[in-house]
């Protein structure tokens, strides 16, 4: 009878999930987490890099206007 019991208290090996597909399952959760966040990083980057660009060129423009009205 103590061995029936034994057997109730302990899962099957069939049941059990493997380490290496546990490892596989991470793995490439977080593979995916770290692509998505290069990729949203790479578009915050092309974002500033367009804002630095039409923040510098409104800038030189308002010095063209500015220089123009100053000394005409």
């Amino acid at each position: 009878m103590e061995s029936s019991e034994e057997e109730d208290d302990f899962p099957s090996m069939e049941s059990v999930t493997p380490q290496s597909k546990i490892d596989t399952i991470y793995q490439s959760k977080t593979e995916k987490g770290i692509r998505k966040l290069c990729f949203e990083l790479l578009d915050l980057k092309d974002a500033v890099e367009n804002l630095c660009g039409n923040t510098r060129a409104k800038y030189l423009a308002f010095l063209r206007y500015y220089n123009a009205s100053i000394f005409s």
